[in-house]
């Protein structure tokens, strides 16, 4: 029995040479690893002789490189600072008149840029300040700058304006001077060009958006024209005549919503809501209907209501 397990116990652990030669070469690879790996870590590990008076070279170099730059830091933040300072220092205002001076002359005198530039493109376009407060309506100025500015206005009004800016009393038509008034909403370019201060862009601006409005039944109206100036407005309105009569409405009762919303005071969604009540609820028989449709609820429709018509 014993000598039945030993003979299995044997064919187990028994090996051919083949499989023996590989069993050595396993041994000899992981003792030449492990005598490698301790030849480097032991190498790695020795102390290395320090140079130290190279290092001490080295440690004074890199002491003075960042002295240096620490210098050269500081001297720039106080320059730098400096002109920071002279840039942000106010310029000593001086009286200037803003319908005579340049805008190198009005920079020099201490406005600020951009009411320089605003006042001259002003001038440009034929404009004229009158007095101290119509530099004040200019857009790109505030209180506080007017209030600095206001002392050093100076205005020679009565020698140094055009003719064609004098105070407004008459139209002029050629060489002579007739009382006479226009009625904006028949007004042709050439006559709309006889007013003081209108030339043939203001003319032509006026006629376009009367075409978009259907014409004129206010005089305020006229303020709603980009690109004319109020002072100029308010110069001609004496000259000129509204008539509600004549000017163009819209039928709520037949027009399609495409053609409601072509008008500069109602939305395509509005004219929609007009059209869709029409069709559900029947013709309007009054303009107040309209007003009291739901979506013009909280809103001011008076500059709607000259345009529609119930015929």
């Amino acid at each position: 029995m014993i000598n039945e397990l030993f003979i299995k116990l044997k064919s187990y652990l028994e090996i051919s040479s083949f499989e023996r030669r590989g069993v050595f070469f396993l041994l000899f690879f992981i003792l030449t690893v492990c005598v490698y790996h301790f030849s480097v870590r032991k190498f790695l590990t020795d102390d290395i002789p320090l140079d130290e008076p190279k290092f001490s070279r080295l440690i004074s170099q890199l002491e003075a490189n960042e002295n240096s730059r620490s210098n050269l830091d500081s001297s720039f933040s106080k320059s730098n600072g400096s002109n920071n300072a002279q840039n942000k220092q106010p310029k000593v205002l001086q009286f200037f008149d803003p319908n005579e001076d340049d805008f190198e002359s009005l920079i020099k005198k201490g406005v600020p840029y951009k009411v320089a530039k605003n006042i001259v493109n002003f001038s440009q376009k034929g404009g004229v300040f009158r007095t101290k407060a119509d530099v004040k309506k200019m857009y790109s100025i505030t209180d506080d700058e007017y209030l600095k500015l206001e002392p050093y206005i100076t205005l020679n009004v009565s020698s140094n304006l055009p003719k064609s800016f004098a105070a407004p009393d008459k139209i002029k038509v050629g060489r002579e001077y007739k009382n006479q008034s226009i009625s904006i909403n028949t007004a042709t370019q050439v006559e709309l060009e006889k007013l003081r201060g209108i030339g043939p862009s203001y003319a032509a601006k006026i006629l376009r958006y009367k075409g978009y409005y259907g014409g004129f039944y206010d005089s305020q109206q006229l303020y709603e024209i980009k690109g004319l100036d109020s002072i100029l407005v308010s110069s001609i309105l004496p000259y000129l005549v509204f008539d509600s009569n004549v000017i163009t409405r819209l039928d709520v009762n037949k027009a399609t919503a495409a053609e409601l919303a072509k008008h500069p005071y109602i939305s395509y969604k509005e004219a929609s809501a007009i059209v869709s009540f029409r069709e559900q609820h029947g013709r309007f028989n009054q303009i107040s209907e309209v007003k009291e449709l739901h979506i013009f609820k909280g809103k001011d429709v008076s500059r709607l209501i000259p345009y529609l018509d119930l015929n």
